[in-house]
């Protein structure tokens, strides 16, 4: 009588389409089972009523027509996911997606776990995921899937993929390098700064819904390329990636970034190559990333240790033996 209530239930998140992705469907009996829960007096109703409010308030609208005659629901109810795995790891999960099940905290949750989501699909960890799956298929050929589809294998690998980001966390950075756990772990930690730099709008009190912050997240990420031209206007969005943990790690520009933009989150080395006519002009230069919250302020200020010399805000300006730069280096210094 439950199982059939529910698919019952899902019929009107899901629409008129003849095949339904796995997605749609795991979606539309996740929304069922929170309308259900919503209905009913006790420990659960509140934080089903929050997440009904972030997560499923619309969806019905958005999916019509519906379907007459919802699918079995399976066992998508219990669908183990890359989440539900991360709670059995507390301290994995207190480093990359800290989270308080409380309903007034479940707004804030959801948008880290989209953040999440977003930089393991577009994001260094796309990198490191791909050398697991090859390691689990074991060939590059084209095509080549698993023995066995399904959510047992989905859970396969989300636990595979859990595994390499605990090794990776108790890993000297020095020994693993720059890895998909660091980047997320950045994410985590600077969480707010990332937001209010980049996505303010996403914590008003009249926020997108959510599908809409997923679309958002996701052109955050996206189009992450080697090289990109501003050709006389600012590309907000590779000024956004810039100002996140991950890629792109360097910004080469002209005075088109002098003003008005903010660099400063995950940055905190200058190159001046060629002398601006203006000290004003220099000062803007490193004012981009000299600011309050700034990464060389997060490190001088947070351990409390000697403000060595390698751990302050670097101001560089290369320049070439025997020609005039010199002289302007020279004099800049001075000043």
């Amino acid at each position: 009588a439950f199982r059939e209530e529910l698919r019952q239930r899902s019929a009107k998140f899901l629409s008129n389409a003849r095949k339904h992705l796995r997605g749609h469907r795991f979606r539309a009996v996740q929304a069922a089972a929170i309308e259900w829960l919503r209905q009913f007096e006790g420990p659960h109703q509140d934080m089903a009523e929050a997440i009904w409010r972030v997560r499923f308030h619309g969806l019905a609208a958005q999916v019509r027509p519906h379907t007459r005659e919802a699918p079995d629901i399976a066992s998508w109810l219990g669908t183990r996911t890359f989440f539900t795995e991360l709670r059995h790891r507390p301290a994995l999960m207190a480093r990359i997606w800290p989270v308080h099940d409380r309903p007034e905290d479940f707004p804030e949750q959801d948008l880290r776990a989209h953040l999440l989501a977003q930089a393991a699909r577009f994001g260094h960890p796309v990198i490191d995921l791909y050398a697991m799956v090859v390691n689990r298929l074991g060939t590059l050929s084209p095509g080549r899937q698993e023995a066995t589809e399904g959510s047992e294998a989905d859970a396969g690998r989300a636990h595979d993929f859990l595994d390499l980001l605990d090794r990776q966390r108790l890993a000297p950075v020095e020994e693993v390098g720059w890895s998909a756990y660091h980047e997320l772990e950045a994410l985590s930690a600077h969480h707010q700064l990332i937001m209010d730099t980049n996505l303010s709008d996403l914590q008003e009190a009249t926020a997108p819904a959510q599908g809409e912050v997923a679309h958002r997240l996701g052109n955050l990420f996206a189009f992450q390329e080697p090289t990109g031209g501003m050709h006389g206007r600012v590309m907000k969005r590779q000024v956004q990636q810039f100002r996140m943990p991950g890629y792109p790690f360097v910004l080469v520009t002209t005075d088109l970034l002098q003003e008005g933009e903010d660099l400063h989150p995950f940055c905190s080395q200058v190159y001046h190559y060629g002398m601006s006519w203006t000290p004003s002009s220099m000062e803007q230069r490193i004012g981009r990333i000299d600011r309050v919250r700034s990464q060389t302020e997060r490190r001088l200020t947070g351990n409390g240790e000697p403000a060595e010399e390698d751990r302050k805000l670097q101001v560089l300006y290369p320049h070439l033996q025997d020609t005039v730069e010199v002289l302007q280096v020279d004099r800049v210094l001075e000043r």
